[in-house]
């Protein structure tokens, strides 16, 4: 018997598991019914709750597992259950090749290379030429690797236009009447995802998440080969796409050369929880700072982090408002296949506009900066002085004036640049002024080793709350080249201001970020930069 009955076995284990926190009336579960039955049927009355919950369960062919019946409610609510044990991976979907013609209507020539990529085609002489010149075909299929770079080129890109699609109906199900006892029971087609960590401790082992949440978790990264080895495909994050080589029993091998999904739950919670719920959480910090302790930085730091995440939705809804951002970031007429994501924490790009072509995966990094007329400053970069050290190559004797600057001693005091001896002084200045440029890019556009830089620069001008109302409005939405945003803090040369820190060019300054309340990082270097004064002054 294969591996998969086990993992069967364990699927039923928590779809029983997931029935009696129905019976234990569980807090988090119900309350995530009532929220998604509130948003499919918006006249239920304000008093209803999801009492006296009636559970089904269905087929294992289905994609959901519990269809559960409320009092008063006018349908059933369709549950499917992700459960994660010991493995990295769950099987989700399984069909020979051509099955995809029908169902997502699949060109000749991408089911001509999903079979050479199955195996469902078999290596031969004849065929040769279409895999790799160092292929390993002894197996009797090709890995992606294997293919040679014409057809991997075109089923990352065939299969691009047809993903969301493929993920929606992978995960979600496929709409079909699903009986039971020759009555319908409910519509495949899935609500709610229930996840079980079974590695997490009891009370925590549960997570309840919005499918269009996990959909668009998927989607936030590119269809490409999977890390290890190139050898399967990955469809979006935390999802393969793969050869099934399954059987039911010894020597059955009518699974095999199907194609295959498998999907990482632990993965795709972790990201469905960053991508969808980080609003509703920086929404939650920004009110729980409101109070003595509030300050105009935390202030003007939630600020950008909503900025961010608001363009980025609109982007992604195609808001007329939002057209020209990414017309003259990419160049595109309209939208085109242009879309919005958040980069990766350590990336310098606020939002990256992405579209993925036959040649290459082809990105606009957008750093945000939000501010009010007002109260103009921002965060442009931070660090320690051993890691600027590092990465702009600041010789030792600059570096001592900076850190006796920036770090207190352990009196607590420090010297501020203008207070620091002549010929340090001067040789601080002589090295920014020699290294501006490269110093003012790896503030702004980001380390010349990364691969994803801030390519524009978009101011945002919030006079209020009620900016939301205005999102890509050319009168508080201020687009320009990075190139040109380096130029300009370039255009003068750097110096030391009474207060005793650095002007690095107009509207970038070098200061101690202080504060923190006392943690060491109180003690880093950070870059700020001067909205207001940048546009201003780029305008004219």
């Amino acid at each position: 018997m294969e591996d998969n009955k086990s993992n069967a076995q364990s699927g039923e284990d928590a779809v029983e598991k997931l029935i009696e926190l129905f019976s234990d009336k569980n807090t988090a579960l119900l309350s995530a019914c009532e929220a998604t039955m509130r948003a499919t049927y918006p006249s239920l009355p304000k008093d209803w709750k999801p009492r006296k919950a009636e559970c089904i369960t269905g087929p294992q062919t289905s994609k959901t597992d519990l269809w559960v019946k409320f009092d008063g409610a006018p349908a059933t609510l369709a549950i499917a259950v992700l459960s994660a044990d010991g493995g990295g991976s769950n099987h989700i979907e399984r069909h020979p090749v051509d099955y995809y013609v029908k169902d997502l209507s699949f060109s000749a020539e991408l089911i001509r290379i999903l079979k050479l990529f199955t195996g469902t085609t078999k290596p031969c002489e004849d065929n040769a030429s279409e895999y790799s010149s160092n292929a390993e075909l002894s197996k009797g299929y090709a890995y992606f690797r294997d293919l040679n770079k014409d057809n991997q080129k075109k089923l990352l890109h065939m299969l691009l236009p047809h993903r969301e699609t493929f993920v929606d109906k992978a995960l979600l199900g496929r709409g079909e009447d699903i009986y039971k006892s020759k009555k319908i029971i409910g519509k495949d087609r899935v609500e709610l995802f229930a996840f079980l960590d079974r590695k997490k401790p009891a009370g925590s082992e549960w997570s309840f998440l919005a499918p269009a949440d996990v959909t668009k978790a998927i989607c936030s990264h590119g269809v490409k080969p999977a890390e290890r080895g190139d050898r399967q495909i990955l469809l979006g994050y935390g999802l393969t796409l793969k050869r099934s080589n399954s059987t039911r029993y010894k020597g059955d091998t009518s699974m095999k050369d199907h194609l295959q999904l498998q999907i990482n739950p632990r993965k795709i919670l972790n990201e469905s929880t960053d991508w969808i719920n980080f609003h509703s959480l920086s929404s939650k910090i920004a009110f729980e700072l409101v109070t003595e302790k509030t300050s105009v930085q935390s202030d003007a730091a939630h600020r950008g982090l909503n900025a961010e995440l608001a363009l980025i939705e609109k982007i992604n809804a195609r808001n007329k408002e939002c057209t020209w951002i990414v017309e003259e970031c990419c160049g595109a007429e309209g939208y085109g296949n242009f879309k919005a994501k958040k980069p990766g924490d350590q990336e310098k790009p606020d939002v990256l506009l992405y579209n993925e072509t036959e040649d290459t995966f082809i990105t606009q990094g957008i750093s945000i900066k939000t501010y009010k007329p007002d109260v103009s400053f921002g965060h442009a970069s931070r660090g320690t002085v051993e890691t600027y050290t590092a990465d702009l190559g600041i010789p030792n004797f600059v570096a001592e004036t900076l850190r006796a600057f920036a770090v207190e001693d352990g009196d607590g005091n420090r010297t501020m640049l203008n207070k620091a001896l002549p010929t340090s002084q001067q040789q601080l200045l002589d090295f920014f002024t020699k290294y501006q440029r490269q110093i003012v890019s790896h503030v702004l556009r980001g380390k010349a080793y990364k691969e994803l830089k801030a390519d524009w620069m978009l101011f945002h001008e919030a006079k209020d709350d009620q900016w939301v109302n205005s999102i890509g409005d050319y009168n508080f939405w201020y687009l320009y080249p990075m190139a040109k945003i380096i130029d300009f803090c370039c255009s003068e040369p750097p110096s030391l201001t009474k207060a005793g820190n650095l002007v690095l060019g107009p509207g970038l300054k070098l200061q101690r970020k202080g504060g923190d309340g006392g943690a060491k990082t109180a003690n880093d270097l950070q870059f700020k930069i001067n909205p207001k004064l940048i546009h201003e002054a780029l305008k004219k």
